[in-house]
């Protein structure tokens, strides 16, 4: 369940939007056109991903073309880089705090 969540296989699907919350079961909630929420599925006994791609088909959502996911992922992995340049200077700014040093802050609109 968790890869099938984090390697953006959920969001393979149109209309779809995966938010992690630490500590939380995985709930598939599923909205109509105008937000209103029609359904939660709660996924914790879905074994493999087989099921889970099953489990979208049966729910009625649309595989995206194989361009679509393509681009997804090729933007996912650019986002993941500018995350992960930013954790490593909060945790250089939190080390430098620590031995007593002064770090300024990067310009935001730069990243």
């Amino acid at each position: 369940l968790k890869s099938f969540l984090r390697d953006g296989e959920a969001e393979a699907y149109h209309g779809v939007d995966v938010e992690f919350r630490n500590g939380s079961e995985a709930v598939m909630t599923i909205y109509d056109k105008d937000g209103k929420e029609l359904e939660q599925v709660f996924m914790h006994g879905i074994e493999n991903k087989e099921r889970m791609h099953q489990l979208m088909v049966d729910k009625g959502f649309q595989r995206k073309s194989e361009e679509e996911i393509k681009e997804a992922y090729e933007r996912r992995q650019k986002l993941n880089v500018v995350v992960d340049k930013r954790l490593k200077e909060e945790k250089k700014r939190r080390a430098d705090r620590l031995k007593g040093k002064v770090t300024v802050e990067p310009n935001r609109d730069e990243l």
